[in-house]
This record gives C-alpha cells, structure tokens and sequence, in this order.
C-alpha cells in the first residue's frame, strides 16, 4: 500500500491519524498525541505492536487541516474508504 498526503488512517485500537509528507514524499502518521514513521509499518500495514496495525485508509483530499480528523463532527462515512483489513 501507498501512502498518499493526508491519507486517513485507523489504527485496530481506534485511533486515528493522517498521514503527513516531507520532502513530497509520505513520512509520518501524525495521531493526535503522538506519531509514527510510516517505517514502523510493514507491507502488510501491521506494527510490532498489533495494537497499532493500520485497520482502515480512507482519502482524506477534503481536509483543511489534519485536526479535522480529531474533532467530534468528523464523518468516516463522508471520507472515501479505500482499504480495510479483512480480519476485522
């Protein structure tokens, strides 16, 4: 999976974040107490941690800012889903 700017993400333990780039390129998953290079992911979208594996990816195209995601009036239904885990 390719990370894109601003790409959504739900972790398996509900949390979520959006990824953020550097130089052009995916870098990190910015939560909202903490973030992740997107290198503690393996290709498979699971953490070391399976707390942390990535469960959900949705477009995030229509954020104005990352914080969007971390605010009660927030609608995963109005985000377009573009994967999720089959083992949910």
């Amino acid at each position: 999976m390719v990370f894109e700017k601003n790409t959504i993400v739900k972790l398996r333990n509900g949390q979520v974040g959006v990824v953020t780039s550097f130089n052009d390129k995916p870098s990190h998953i910015v939560f909202k107490a903490f973030c992740n290079p997107i290198t503690k992911f393996n290709e498979n979208l699971e953490n070391s941690n399976h707390e942390y594996d990535i469960m959900e990816i949705y477009r995030g195209e229509n954020l104005e800012t990352i914080t969007d995601v971390w605010k009660k009036s927030f609608v995963f239904d109005e985000a377009n889903l573009i994967w999720k885990r089959n083992d949910c």
